[in-house]
């Protein structure tokens, strides 16, 4: 899935750093890869529909938290599909001194590029970009 991305984003592979996350866990491949990786600065942090799970909410920030004060991180990009209007994530922002600004989503989300990504699930395709008005783009920031 990642090539994907890549590829429709026209970046260079060695340019980004893929690094899969266990939300609130600091486990020791993390904290080995932050140790090693310790002189690198992330620009942003881009992650796809981490706020599923309310009860998830405050580990990611944790976790976000972690990666931002340990590598200078400027930003967490981020899609969130609003299910529940009762699931504020403003709260928990401010709890851990974040801020959120939303971002247009629309340029982002086209019927090319949603069909590139689901090229082998067009139905899936489709049920998506109909659900589409309620994907939010956020910028997180620390406040």
């Amino acid at each position: 899935m990642r090539s994907i991305f890549i590829d429709i984003n026209k970046i260079q592979e060695s340019s980004v750093t893929f690094l899969p996350l266990t939300w609130g866990s600091f486990d020791y491949e993390l904290l080995k890869w932050s140790r090693e990786n310790s002189d690198l600065q992330l620009d942003s942090i881009i992650a796809a529909d981490i706020f599923y799970d309310s009860r998830d909410f405050d580990s990611i920030l944790a976790t976000v938290d972690f990666l931002f004060k340990r590598h200078k991180c400027s930003e967490l990009l981020t899609a969130y599909h609003e299910r529940d209007e009762r699931h504020n994530l403003q709260q928990l922002m401010n709890k851990w001194s974040f801020k959120g600004e939303l971002m247009d989503a629309n340029p982002y989300i086209t019927q090319q590029i949603v069909s590139d990504i689901f090229r082998f699930d067009q139905n899936y395709a489709e049920r998506f970009l109909d659900d589409a008005h309620n994907i939010k783009l956020y910028k997180i920031t620390r406040a």
